[in-house]
């Protein structure tokens, strides 16, 4: 309940979330999917980066949730 709270404190302090989600289709191996994913976010930080917008990355526990 406590990690909740704390992650909804964090994201009314922010102007966007941008939540990253992979759905397995079961068409490929499940590794390149997650690879996909992985390119994906990289490209998200390099073009943060590139235009010194502030990110981070973080994936919390959403087993209890």
């Amino acid at each position: 309940k406590e990690k909740f709270s704390n992650i909804s404190e964090k994201i009314k302090k922010t102007d966007a979330v941008v939540a990253v989600c992979v759905n397995f289709s079961g068409l490929v191996p499940e590794w390149e999917e997650i690879a996909a994913v992985a390119m994906g976010v990289q490209n998200m930080y390099l073009t943060c980066t590139a235009n010194n917008v502030g990110c981070y990355w973080s994936t919390p526990n959403t087993k209890d949730y």
